[in-house]
C-alpha cells in the first residue's frame, strides 16, 4: 500500500512529495521540525488507493533535536546512540468517507503503515522510531489502539502542541494487534480501485 521513496529518488516523485509536504505545512511547528526533508525517506500511500493520502516522512536526526523527555528516555535506554531515525505521520481520508467506512480506512492505513515502518526498521537496523504528529493524528491512532509506544509526550504537555513518542518497531507481529483489526483492504476501497476497460 505504501511506496518507499529514498532521497536519491525524490526527483522522480517530486509532485507526490510536494503534495505531502503541502498538507503538513499548515502546522508550522510540525513543518519546521522536518525542514531538512531533502534527505528524508518517504513512505507515501500508493496512488491506486484514491481516497487515502499521506504516509510518513523519515529522516535521521541528532538526538539533541528531539523533545527533552524523549531525549531523556533515549539516554537511559540507548546511552551511546547519538543519531536516531525520526518520523512525521500524516493521514488524509476523503471527506466523503464517514462512519464505518472511515474507521475501516483508518485501520487499514495505520496497520499498513506500521507494517512498512517495521520493514523500514529492519532495513535500517533500528528497533524504534521517534515520531512527531498532530494531536488529531495521535488521537486517531490511539482511539484504535494500534501502535506500541515505549515513551509518550502528549500534545498538552508539549510546548509546541505536538505529540512526541518513541514507537517500538521490534517484536511486532500480527498477533500483537487488536483482534478486530482487518489487514485486508476495506471493501469500499477495493471497489473504487477496480479499473474498467472499455472495448
Amino acid at each position: 500500500m505504501f511506496h518507499f521513496i529514498e532521497p536519491g529518488e525524490h526527483h522522480l516523485y517530486k509532485d507526490r512529495i510536494l503534495a505531502f509536504l503541502e498538507r503538513i505545512s499548515d502546522n508550522s511547528n510540525l513543518y519546521d521540525i522536518f525542514e531538512d526533508w531533502d534527505q528524508a525517506t518517504f513512505l507515501l500511500a500508493n496512488d491506486r488507493v484514491k481516497d487515502i493520502r499521506g504516509g510518513a516522512l523519515l529522516v535521521k536526526q541528532d538526538r539533541e533535536m528531539l523533545h527533552p523527555r524523549i531525549q531523556e528516555h533515549l539516554r537511559l535506554v540507548y546511552p551511546t546512540l547519538k543519531n536516531v531515525w525520526t518520523g512525521m505521520i500524516s493521514l488524509q481520508v476523503d471527506e466523503d468517507i464517514t462512519g464505518r467506512d472511515f474507521e475501516s480506512a483508518v485501520k487499514f492505513f495505520y496497520c499498513g503503515l506500521m507494517a512498512d515502518l517495521v520493514a523500514f526498521g529492519v532495513k535500517e537496523g533500528t528497533p524504534f522510531l521517534c515520531v512527531t504528529m498532530t494531536p488529531e493524528e495521535y488521537r486517531t491512532i490511539e482511539m484504535n489502539n494500534l501502535w506500541p509506544y515505549a515513551k509518550e509526550v502528549r500534545a498538552e504537555l508539549s510546548k509546541d502542541g505536538l505529540f512526541h513518542g518513541v514507537l517500538t518497531l521490534v517484536d511486532l507481529n500480527k498477533d500483537t494487534w487488536p483482534p478486530d483489526v482487518d489487514l485486508e483492504m476495506p471493501k469500499f476501497l477495493k471497489l473504487k480501485q477496480k479499473k474498467v476497460t472499455v472495448h
